[in-house]
Order: structure tokens, then C-alpha cells, then sequence
């Protein structure tokens, strides 16, 4: 162990080591509580996207089942006359292909 002369430099390595420990103990803390807090941000806000990409899936989908069913519904569609090569002719010019 080194020797030192003068009480001063012994008080001043020691009381240094200690604030050294107590820095290093506090960082350690502060990093451990800033991980767990950016976690937790984290998660809520990935349940709040999943909540809202959910509900702009089921909108798109209400959309599409309700023009689905506008033209099921259809004169044209409902026809018993027109023969199904018929039906899937207006269907096309419907869609556009």
C-alpha cells in the first residue's frame, strides 16, 4: 500500500475514492432508472400504435365489406336472368380491370 507523509493527502485520496464510489453508485442508479423508465415509454407507446393501427384496419374493412354488400345487393347482381358470365362482365367494368 503506498505511504503517504501528511495527514492532508491521505484525507484528500480518501475523501476522493469516496466521492468517486458514491459518483459511480449514483450513475449506475440514474442509468438503471432512466432504462426502466425508457422501457415502460416504450411499451405504452407501441400499445397505443397497435391500438390505432387495429382500428384503421378495421375501418378499411367496414369500408370494403359495406361496398361488398351495396353490390351484392345489386339489381344487376341479384338478376336471376343474366347468366353468371354476365354478371362477372359487370363486376369487371365495376372494378375497372
Amino acid at each position: 500500500m503506498l505511504k503517504f507523509k501528511s495527514i492532508k493527502t491521505k484525507l484528500t485520496v480518501v475523501f476522493g475514492m469516496l466521492i468517486l464510489v458514491c459518483c459511480i453508485g449514483l450513475a449506475f442508479i440514474e442509468f438503471s432508472e432512466s432504462r426502466n423508465a425508457l422501457s415502460s415509454s416504450i411499451n405504452e407507446s407501441l400499445t397505443q400504435l397497435t391500438y390505432w393501427a387495429s382500428n384503421t384496419i378495421h375501418a378499411r374493412l367496414d369500408s370494403q365489406l359495406n361496398s361488398l354488400e351495396a353490390l351484392a345487393q345489386s339489381p344487376l347482381i341479384t338478376d336471376d336472368e343474366l347468366s353468371l358470365d354476365e354478371k362477372l362482365e359487370i363486376l369487371k367494368e365495376e372494378v375497372g380491370i
